[in-house]
């Protein structure tokens, strides 16, 4: 059976989103975001192009070699993740740490940091961002000043209270939400995972499909865990954590008012901390919506 109309446009507003970041999709992948079945490559003969099995819009095969390039550089990310990922694992009060942003679907350049999303415990986010501030900085592995090539970048954090994404989505459209939220790779805590999606699915419909994928990456430091939570869950933990919220919201506070607002994405609450100097989210969306007009699909 051969796809419908509403299939192929589907197919071809996927390829024409990951086209924007200069990156062509295997069968497997397309399938993936749009949940359509492709029997046949043939059956979107004359509508993309298709070379070294991936497929792209018409006439951007040069797209492939920029992927088989960023692959590459994210094999050498992936390695430090694993390697590193220990520090995470053991440290208390974190429900989730998923790689995002472009190395989540293995897109970096080569001058790349390695961005996370952390999910914390409710009324604990302050106690563990300033652990693993701490942990990431002796051993050299954090993001900061001029220190970006192939660090961890801690700008993204959460409770598991905030996990409704609707609240932060552009007005209008917004798919690079969407898809970030899809390609996120939990390295531990898929359960929170899955979550997200469930809460966030309504919304994320629009854009693309979601299947559930097998997570393989599980904690199996559950030992070095229990310890450091015995350490750091005492009588105590509330009144520090009051006090490290306290004071890490208002030096956010501070140096959220020398960024301009109209760039920046900055959230700054008990439960939420995102801080991006630089919003790309509309100029994808713009970019994505021409190519779409371009190839006559509203």
């Amino acid at each position: 059976m051969s796809l419908s109309k509403k299939e192929k446009n589907s197919i071809i507003k996927t390829l024409a989103w990951f086209d924007v970041f200069n990156y062509p999709l295997t069968i497997n992948e397309i399938q993936q975001y749009t949940g359509i079945i492709i029997k046949s490559p043939l059956d979107l003969e004359g509508l993309i192009g298709m070379h070294q099995n991936f497929f792209h819009l018409q006439n951007r095969s040069s797209i492939i070699q920029n992927r088989l390039q960023t692959n590459k550089h994210a094999e050498k990310l992936w390695k430090k993740i694993y390697q590193w990922s220990w520090i995470f694992k053991i440290t208390p009060f974190l429900k989730m740490v998923a790689v995002c942003n472009t190395l989540s679907f293995n897109n970096p350049d080569k001058e790349s940091d390695i961005d996370l999303f952390i999910v914390t415990e409710r009324s604990h986010l302050f106690t563990a961002r300033i652990i693993i501030t701490f942990l990431t900085s002796i051993f050299g592995l954090r993001r900061h000043g001029n220190k970006i090539k192939g660090r961890f970048c801690l700008s993204f954090w959460c409770t598991e209270n905030a996990l409704d994404f609707s609240k932060i989505t552009l007005e209008g459209e917004d798919p690079y939400l969407a898809y970030w939220l899809k390609d996120l790779k939990p390295l531990f805590g898929y359960e929170i995972y899955k979550k997200m999606i469930e809460i966030n699915r309504k919304w994320m419909e629009k854009y693309i499909n979601y299947n559930y994928r097998e997570n393989k990456n599980q904690n199996n430091l559950k030992l070095i865990k229990f310890a450091s939570n015995i350490l750091f869950r005492n009588r105590f933990s509330n009144f520090i954590e009051k006090m490290l919220q306290r004071f890490q919201l208002a030096r956010c506070q501070q140096k959220s008012k020398k960024l301009d607002s109209n760039t920046s994405s900055i959230i700054i609450n008990k439960d939420m901390l995102k801080f991006h100097n630089i919003d790309m989210r509309k100029h994808y969306r713009k970019e994505w919506r021409k190519k779409l007009k371009k190839l006559g699909i509203g």
